[in-house]
């Protein structure tokens, strides 16, 4: 296959790979906004905060869609919104890796009656 049918074959699952982000982020968001207590409920579980990470995991495959299809294609603007889009990626991943290891430091009910139990 010639490049040019190489890079249209792999850009529909790159645009794909977009618009799902781009649904399942404003589902998230329309959560937080509308049922603002069971969204950050979801910092308490143990589980479940876990998931939080895959917002900069999925962000960090829209980077690289950029620098791979957009960067050869549109040149010098394209470099500067892969830049951009890595340091949101990068503050993204920050903030939820800070964030989900500073809710599942503090002690809750559940970190009482593990404290109470005798070792093993």
């Amino acid at each position: 296959m010639s490049q040019l049918q190489t890079h249209d074959c792999s850009a529909a699952p790159r645009w794909l790979n977009v618009v799902l982000f781009l649904l399942f982020s404003i589902m998230q968001l329309s959560q937080l906004i509308i049922f603002p207590q069971d969204a950050l409920q979801m910092l308490h579980d143990p589980v479940q905060s876990l998931f939080i990470g895959a917002i900069p995991m999925g962000f960090a495959t829209i980077v690289n869609g950029i620098v791979f299809f957009c960067v050869p294609r549109f040149g010098s603007p394209a470099v500067d919104a892969a830049v951009v889009t890595f340091w949101i990626d990068t503050a993204l991943s920050l903030i939820s890796g800070w964030l989900v290891r500073c809710k599942s430091a503090y002690p809750h009910s559940a970190w009482v009656a593990f404290a109470e139990c005798p070792p093993p």
